[in-house]
């Protein structure tokens, strides 16, 4: 039986080794490890396995014995790691890693076959019902992502004891196909992600508990007897959670003035003639897949914002470019080897664009890559600036985002005519919000009255040079903005005179266009603003109501509703509708 056991555990260790070497590299470029405090692995021997199945036979309480475990049944053979700073973070990973096997396979990639995620357990010592736990966010992924069968929360039977511990595990199967021909085999691995905080008790805790225990079990000796220090280690653990706890709160008062993910209309900056003309040059079999893959990428384009099926749109169509890139490749059309590659660059750039969109976080990691990697041939390539630094600015890298905008728009010929023209308006548009949110973000930044200045600059041109009725209202919004905060700050009064001059007259061109019926809130918002700011007073009064009567409608509060019931429905609200409702009540009560 001994050898048996001995047998099995080579097996699965083995087994464990070619997924681990296989998957580890991928685990390692993931967006879910790049954007984590840190990443680690580890593999078992067959010893260590061994060891596990007689800990597991052997446990000194026989609710948790099982005595028919087997090497087969280890899941943890080879193992991951995913460290977050935040316990805020550790759903967000878990999403990049579902992602990850998502992107995986829509590149063909055959590590992972239809149903390759065997479970997910959710562990904590923490109660669901808590202002700060994650559960919540971390059941929303399971349900977005059609995991529920898999779902597991191990519940704690009464009287029994909870467990300290707090991680979420991600166990994986994935199939590898050895050399010489022999047939291909599954094999698992376990993906555990937790905090920092979780990390260092963790490892405390597995030297100077577990682990002793682990041995003694499967030596199959008798249990060890509660110790003092056990209590010690359980006190540590809540010390540990308070901490966890502690910076959470810290990192939630921060993202107030931190902007969430932009959920911005893709837009390609050319016609669709244009983006085709370059391939006319092509064979007629690669001209028909790329026209196919641009016909799918407008589909996905003109698909309403709140369309489920956009994100799948968009992943379409960039493998469409992906197997149009491939097919190029194999072409002999055109006949010069550079303006192939020109030719093949320009469909990588559309992959790219196309995965910003697909509603993955591992693509649009992807996408990033790509786009770093076309500057490196063509660092001036102002469109691929551009939408490097739209990335940036969704994952909050304000700084980064700006320096590639600047360089964008000096890269483009004056006057921004032709190809240019409407990718020039997008960037100034973008720019001048990016320039807005820093000081928004940092109030007292030295530099706050500059950057102002750029974003009402760079917004008025944007306002000029907008492409269409629609967007030339949108910019002059943002630019009523910013006119706002900027007159706040400077002291020359010439300035001041100035800059409400342009936006009165500004304010002038847009008033008559206010509809109090469908403009959405945030639009009647920035009127009351600068209605208060720099028109009348009584306007200003009119649109705040309807503000106001807009957002308490959402709160569903009658009459009789006491002051506990408000208040509570007011912390239920987004946090843009709880500032835009405060700001109309300041309006309304004239202070």
């Amino acid at each position: 039986m001994e050898q048996d056991v001995d047998s099995a555990s080579h097996a699965v260790a083995n087994k464990a080794r070619c997924l681990h070497e296989r998957i580890k590299p991928l685990l390692e470029m993931s967006a879910a490890a790049k954007s984590s405090y840190a990443f680690k692995n580890r593999l078992k021997t067959a010893g260590d396995i061994t060891a596990k199945v007689h800990a597991k036979r052997n446990h000194p309480d026989p609710k948790q014995r099982k005595s028919a475990y087997a090497p087969s049944d280890v899941t943890d053979a080879s193992g991951f790691r995913i460290v977050c700073l935040f316990n805020r973070e550790i759903p967000t990973a878990l999403e990049q890693v579902v992602d990850l096997i998502a992107a995986l396979k829509a590149k063909g990639d055959p590590t992972f076959g239809n149903r390759p995620i065997v479970e997910v357990i959710y562990f904590s010592s923490r109660s669901r019902t808590e202002p700060l736990s994650i559960f919540p966010d971390v059941k929303r992924v399971i349900d977005e992502k059609d995991l529920q069968s898999v779902f597991k929360t191990p519940e704690v039977a009464e009287g029994e004891r909870a467990s300290s511990y707090s991680s979420v595990h991600v166990i994986v199967e994935g199939w590898i196909e050895e050399n010489q021909g022999a047939r291909p085999f599954t094999a698992r691995s376990e993906i555990q992600i937790r905090s920092v905080f979780e990390e260092a008790w963790g490892e405390i805790n597995h030297r100077l508990k577990y682990a002793p225990e682990k041995r003694q079990r499967a030596l199959g000796g008798a249990a060890i007897a509660e110790r003092s220090e056990d209590r010690h280690l359980d006190a540590l653990k809540s010390l540990t959670d308070g901490c966890a706890q502690y910076a959470d709160l810290i990192d939630i008062a921060l993202a107030e003035r931190r902007e969430s993910q932009a959920r911005r209309t893709p837009q390609s900056v050319e016609s669709t003639d244009q983006l085709r003309a370059p391939f006319r040059q092509c064979a007629e079999d690669v001209r028909v897949e790329i026209d196919h893959a641009y016909d799918v990428e407008k589909a996905a384009e003109d698909l309403r914002p709140d369309d489920p099926k956009k994100g799948e749109r968009f992943l379409t169509a960039g493998t469409l470019f992906s197997e149009a890139i491939t097919a190029l490749e194999r072409s002999d059309l055109p006949r010069d080897p550079a303006e192939r590659t020109r030719l093949v660059r320009l469909l990588r750039e559309e992959v790219g664009y196309c995965y910003m969109f697909s509603r993955n976080r591992e693509l649009v990691s992807a996408a990033e890559d790509i786009f770093v990697d076309v500057l490196r041939d063509d660092p001036n390539n102002a469109i691929i600036l551009v939408r490097l630094a739209q990335i940036k600015r969704d994952s909050d890298e304000l700084e980064q985002a700006r320096e590639l905008i600047e360089k964008a728009l000096a890269a483009m010929p004056p006057g921004a005519a032709g190809r240019h023209e409407r990718l020039a308006w997008l960037a100034q548009r973008d720019l001048a919000f990016i320039c807005w949110r820093l000081v928004d973000r940092q109030r007292q930044r030295p530099d706050a009255i500059a950057l102002l200045e750029r974003a009402a600059v760079v917004s008025e041109a944007a306002v000029e040079a907008a492409p269409t009725e629609n967007h030339r209202l949108n910019a002059g919004l943002n630019l009523l903005y910013y006119y706002g905060d900027l007159v706040e700050r400077v002291n020359s009064v010439e300035k001041r005179s100035s800059i409400k001059e342009r936006a009165r007259r500004l304010l002038t061109e847009i008033a008559p266009k206010v509809d109090l019926t469908t403009w959405p809130t945030s639009r009647l918002d920035t009127i009351v603003y600068a209605e208060r700011t720099f028109g009348r007073t009584e306007n200003a009064r009119l649109i705040a109501a309807v503000v106001k009567e807009r957002i308490e409608s959402v709160m569903r509060l009658d009459a009789s509703a006491g002051a506990a019931e408000r208040l509570d429905a007011f912390q239920r609200l987004p946090r843009e509708d709880q500032r835009m409702l405060l700001y109309a009540q300041d309006v309304l009560a004239g202070t």
